[in-house]
């Protein structure tokens, strides 16, 4: 099953490099995505396997591994960097930006 799960991060991610890419450009979205992976990947470790690259991230070091990951701790472990992101870049670019960038509301107002 970690496969499939980790195709479906993969996707998602994509989709979110994409939209972020186009509305805040590539260096951004690259710095962005770097802090949120250096932040969980310090609780995560494989998501340390990630390559990130100017365009998107390179899932295949962690495809590699699919057969021996937990699906809890997929789940955990995107679910942490998606929402490390999230928060770092509505503490960059605001909350109504986030939420527009995630394609629906992740950051409620306060």
């Amino acid at each position: 099953m970690s496969q499939q799960l980790l195709d479906a991060y993969e996707s998602l991610l994509q989709s979110l490099w994409d939209r972020m890419a186009q509305m805040l450009g590539r260096f951004t979205t690259y710095t962005l995505m770097e802090r949120s992976l250096f932040i969980t990947g310090s609780k995560y470790p494989l998501l340390n396997d990630l390559v990130l690259s100017e365009t998107s991230l390179d899932f295949s070091q962690i495809n590699d591994k699919a057969d021996l990951l937990d699906d809890g701790e997929v789940k955990e472990a995107f679910n942490s960097f998606v929402v490390n992101l999230v928060t770092i870049l509505a503490e960059q670019v605001g909350k109504a930006m986030a939420n527009q960038i995630a394609g629906r509301t992740v950051l409620p107002d306060e």
